[in-house]
């Protein structure tokens, strides 16, 4: 990964720390002609959880103050970095425009990857992540939607200033 540059300093900041705490899984696209990564995905396991509105009480009938509601969670895969290196964002994938730019082909790719995996081994149900903003109408149109009112939101301070979202996969 060394030399990859998505053009935004806190985002490749983050890539490295991604990196470094080795709790997820690398996908890259690469250019094979200039041996150079041109795209890159970090993806790790996690839950789509949501309170319920039923309250949880304690053995003497109390509300529980530690969890005082009800949860439920769906199996998720969580994509905790997505970038195009500058040097290939906004390049279109081909001279058919309807195709889309490089940026929509990889992360179909990508979610085409999580799907087959899915079915076969994960069983997840969404796919979560959390869009800085200059990125949102780009997950907006890839389908993604804002969580629900009543899903929780990963208090990690790098992610205040981003919007959590979400794509549910198809049922089998």
């Amino acid at each position: 990964l060394d030399g990859f540059d998505c053009g935004n300093i806190d985002l490749n900041k983050y890539m490295w720390e991604c990196v470094e705490e080795n709790s997820s899984t690398i996908h890259a696209l690469v250019d094979n002609d200039l041996h150079k990564i041109i795209g890159v995905c970090f993806l790790k396991c996690s839950a789509y959880v949501e309170k319920q509105g039923i309250a949880n009480y304690n053995d003497d009938g109390e509300l529980d103050e530690d969890n005082p509601f009800n949860y439920s969670m769906s199996p998720a895969i969580e994509i905790l970095y997505f970038a195009i290196s500058s040097d290939y964002q906004d390049l279109q994938f081909n001279a058919d425009k309807g195709n889309g730019c490089l940026s929509n082909v990889y992360l179909s790719m990508i979610i085409d990857n999580i799907i087959t995996s899915s079915e076969n081994f994960t069983k997840a149900k969404y796919i979560l992540l959390y869009s800085v903003k200059d990125a949102y109408s780009f997950y907006s149109k890839n389908n993604f939607y804002n969580f629900d009112d009543n899903a929780m939101i990963d208090c990690d301070e790098r992610l205040v200033d981003c919007i959590p979202m979400f794509l549910e996969l198809p049922e089998e």
